[in-house]
């Protein structure tokens, strides 16, 4: 004898396999979308070093002695803005219109030498997340 149809545990059967599945792919495509954002965000965060960094050059090329006034053996400032205003401990004040941080630390191990530590941090789904590079800056002319 030949049974027509599907059972009901059959039925049941498959629908909790395509309910696996889709939830899988629901669960990757989340996943998906979020590091596609971190990504966005870290490249934001790296550019907003990089402009640092060179903003750091410029001031060494414009004045050598300027710069050397500011910078102190270990010393820290927040640069939400590119420009000498505030020294000492952060306070997480962000870069204009953005939810980025940044700091530099300097030191200095010779009288021509400034080594220069850029750091960029964000907070994404409470994780803090950060951007980091170096350079040294010499006198040169």
């Amino acid at each position: 004898m030949m049974k027509k149809g599907a059972s009901l545990l059959e039925v049941v059967i498959a629908i909790g396999l395509i309910s696996v599945v889709l939830m899988s792919l629901v669960t990757l495509s989340s996943k998906s979308v979020s590091n596609s954002n971190v990504s966005k965000e870290k490249n934001q965060a790296t550019r907003h070093t990089q402009e640092t960094i060179e903003w750091l050059r410029r001031e060494r090329d414009a004045s050598w002695s300027s710069l050397d006034a500011h910078v102190q053996a270990n010393s820290t400032w927040c640069m939400s803005q590119n420009s000498w205003t505030i020294s000492g401990t952060c306070n997480n004040q962000p870069i204009p219109n953005t939810q980025f941080t940044r700091q530099v630390t300097f030191n200095k191990p010779e009288a021509d030498v400034i080594e220069v530590a850029v750091v960029t941090q964000w907070q994404d789904s409470g994780n803090t997340h950060e951007s980091r590079s170096a350079t040294i800056l010499t006198k040169w002319q």
